[in-house]
């Protein structure tokens, strides 16, 4: 008897903790009001919008109406509230897939992983790559489409890793998107890439990650019909990749320009005190920034490395300084000067700031083009799409062409 009443107890005990969680969740969910009598079905929920006129935020469907792991909820709470659209999914990147040999991306991924084994060989240094891909069918067609993320050296830039959009036709696979994205951190770790209930020309919208709870007009892609593809953002204030956008593709660099160097910066060397610079960068940086750091109480930090090359071509190499530090960095990236060895000293032909150095072992890629202007060599700055060419009047190197990005699905 004493058995039975324990377990009697216990069942009890167990249907009051199950009762509490079903209320636990309910007034997660919505499903339950407090401190208001009204009741407001999801459903009601889900049709309720905003409008751009009064810009009142409202909430949209509530997580219950989905089944999802506990780590796409976190990764959804951060959009409680969207603009004029209901949202379709959530996050189509929550289940990152690498057995691309599967899919009818083997053959393009393939041709990616040579050339970047090839470029790997021509700068004498290893690019590592990671490739995955997500399924999900974009045109609504019955047919799921592949978003196929690229990452590594030569697929990244300042607006993150390369992402391309391919759908399924019956002829074969279509690119309607080809850009830069932070949506790769690792190959199971990804920024959720949300899709809009809302189409254009019969593909549906889809949302940059933007890390924000409202939704910005710039971070929604729309598909245009006229060309086929995807189109990107026009305001660059929101830091995402524009059709303009300045970022280099090795791949129409080669089509176009003979390379003479694709990298000469693969080198750094720290011994500047043994250079013709070393009296300009004690005064001009050393000097500065412990002057600065006396004067501020707090102790700024500063590295300095240099490259060797033969901008002009006369036989004497010439240097490129980076100087990394509190006082010479931004969102730009560090200071780059060219020094030119002429017979009456060194003269500077390039001071700007760029993404060149990343720590004292790691700096992006500069690469001279086989093409002179002035007698001066182009160079290409690593994440532009500029190609500087040096000006006999200013005897200064100026911004100058541009290269045009035309990557094809069947590169």
């Amino acid at each position: 008897m004493k058995n039975i009443c324990c377990k009697k107890m216990w069942n009890l005990f167990a249907v009051a903790v199950f009762m509490l969680i079903i209320y636990a969740c309910a007034e997660t969910t919505g499903v339950y009001q407090t401190g208001d009598s009204s009741t407001e079905t999801d459903s009601q929920r889900s049709e309720t919008k905003i409008s751009r006129t009064n810009q009142q935020a409202v909430p949209v469907n509530e997580i219950s109406l989905y089944q999802v792991s506990l780590e796409e909820i976190a990764e959804r709470i951060e959009y409680e509230y969207v603009y004029e659209n209901s949202i379709y999914q959530y996050n189509i990147c929550s289940f990152p897939k690498c057995d691309y040999e599967n899919t009818p991306l083997a053959e393009y991924v393939e041709n990616d992983i040579a050339w970047n084994e090839e470029m790997s060989q021509k700068m004498g240094k290893s690019f590592p790559m990671e490739i995955d891909y997500h399924r999900f069918d974009f045109n609504d067609d019955g047919v799921e489409d592949y978003l196929l993320c690229e990452s590594g050296p030569l697929f990244n830039g300042r607006w993150g890793n390369g992402v391309q959009i391919f759908i399924q036709e019956e002829d074969g696979m279509k690119c309607v998107l080809s850009t830069l994205m932070g949506l790769h951190r690792s190959p199971t770790d990804h920024e959720s890439l949300m899709i809009l209930d809302e189409k254009t020309n019969g593909y549906y919208a889809i949302v940059l990650p933007h890390g924000g709870e409202d939704i910005p007009e710039e971070a929604v892609l729309r598909y245009n019909e006229k060309t086929g593809k995807y189109d990107l953002p026009a305001d660059k204030s929101w830091g995402f990749m524009t059709a303009d956008s300045d970022f280099v593709n090795f791949r129409d660099l080669e089509r176009n320009h003979k390379i003479l160097a694709y990298d000469i910066c693969s080198s750094p060397k720290y011994d500047y005190e043994n250079t013709p610079l070393a009296a300009y960068i004690e005064e001009s940086y050393v000097t500065e920034t412990e002057e600065t750091s006396k004067r501020t109480g707090n102790e700024l930090t500063m590295e300095i490395d240099y490259h060797q090359f033969d901008f002009n071509g006369d036989g004497v190499e010439d240097y490129l300084l980076c100087v990394w530090g509190s006082l010479y960095c931004g969102s730009g990236g560090n200071n780059v000067e060219i020094w030119i060895q002429e017979e009456g000293g060194v003269r500077k032909v390039l001071d700007i700031t760029t993404r060149l150095h990343n720590s004292l072992s790691d700096h992006g890629m500069l690469t001279v083009l086989d093409e002179k202007t002035g007698g001066y060599y182009a160079i290409v700055l690593p994440e532009s799409n500029y190609i500087l060419r040096y000006d006999e009047e200013t005897g200064q190197y100026g911004f100058g062409d541009i290269v045009k990005n035309e990557k094809k699905a069947n590169d």
